[in-house]
């Protein structure tokens, strides 16, 4: 299968309803809730699908198309690993976590695991390096602003 095709298999609207009610009932999500969190994965679904038809129309060696998705990787990535802070971060206060971040770490992270169905076995283990690494230069770069009284 066509990397394009593997990409609309990854974003159809079927799974992503599948998705959207396991998290839903998962995290109990209110009805408005529930209707957020479709909007904001089929806001993300679409990004996939819309590079997948755009890029591969020129692209016919798929690169172009890989190379995006690894960048739709990172961005999905780090929004996990946003959402995934917060939800640390309230357990940590001894606050409850709202369902809706609950939902959006689920779902981001399914999404990526999704992504990751289509990018290389080698490519996935140099992209986690590259989070590590990019973690690492964060912490520094905070530990230095705090030296610096910032």
């Amino acid at each position: 299968m066509s990397l394009r095709g593997e990409l609309h298999r990854v974003a159809s609207l079927r799974r992503l309803g599948d998705l959207i009610d396991e998290v839903a009932e998962a995290v109990e999500l209110g009805p408005e809730d529930t209707a957020t969190l479709f909007s904001e994965v089929a806001r993300k679904a679409n990004g996939i699908l819309e590079l997948a038809t755009t890029i591969a129309e020129i692209d016919e060696d798929e690169i172009s198309l890989y190379s995006s998705i690894i960048g739709v990787w990172f961005e999905l990535r780090y929004e996990w690993d946003r959402n995934n802070q917060l939800i640390n971060f309230s357990a940590v206060q001894g606050r409850q976590v709202e369902p809706l971040v609950l939902a959006r770490a689920t779902s981001t992270a399914r999404l990526v695991a999704w992504l990751e169905e289509v990018i290389e076995a080698a490519d996935r283990e140099r992209l986690a390096g590259a989070v590590e690494r990019f973690k690492a230069l964060a912490d520094e770069l905070a530990e230095a602003r705090a030296e610096i009284g910032g």
